[in-house]
């Protein structure tokens, strides 16, 4: 065992800077950015910022404590609010991820239409800092912020990501979901679908 002494602040993360002796992994570019990862036995070594949930990664500690602070809820929430005509419930499953390319968070939210075969309908959100949503009107037509989601019967919990990685820009954005085709319990599954921007799928 490689010996080590972590010295942790109060904080959750910390800087991690004692080399490790272990077989490189070996990722795709761009997957890591620029942290060095290295596998120690089954524990994953960050040579960067390293988030201490538990003791697997630390060898030995003394004079050191770790604390565990409290989070603080937000005052003002909730911070996505049901507030067009066409928001008949939720929001409810939402996907919300940092596009580091256009420095803004964005969000997928859906909401439940009792009239409509499909059962649920997919809106999209946009935000500088995460508290202040703007509902950009993504459906010229209707003059909404509904997206074009797959028309499937069932269609809900939707899981959206944006994978830099992919060479195809048509499927530069991807969703699961989950869905029956049939209407029927026995047709329940999960299925995927491909999208140049996120919008239009």
């Amino acid at each position: 065992m490689i010996a080590r002494l972590i010295y942790l602040s109060s904080l959750l993360t910390c800087l991690c800077c004692a080399p490790a002796q272990a077989q490189a992994r070996k990722a795709p570019p761009g997957t890591f950015r620029n942290l060095d990862d290295e596998i120690l036995g089954d524990a994953l070594i960050i040579r960067g910022r390293q988030l201490f949930v538990d003791d697997h990664v630390i060898d030995d500690m003394q004079r050191v404590r770790k604390q565990l602070n409290q989070p603080i809820k937000y005052e003002k929430n909730p911070v996505l609010k049901r507030d067009k005509p066409w928001e008949v419930s939720g929001p409810s499953y939402a996907t919300i991820l940092y596009d580091a390319e256009e420095k803004r968070f964005k969000a997928w939210y859906e909401i439940w239409n009792q009239d409509e075969e499909s059962g649920t309908s997919l809106l999209y959100a946009t935000s500088l800092n995460g508290i202040e949503w703007h509902k950009e009107l993504v459906d010229e037509e209707k003059q909404t912020n509904l997206v074009a989601h797959p028309k499937i019967h069932g269609i809900q919990a939707e899981g959206v990501m944006k994978d830099r990685l992919e060479t195809d820009p048509a499927k530069r954005y991807k969703m699961l979901f989950s869905c029956n085709p049939d209407g029927t319990a026995k047709s329940l599954m999960t299925s995927a679908a491909y999208s140049a921007d996120g919008i239009h799928w």
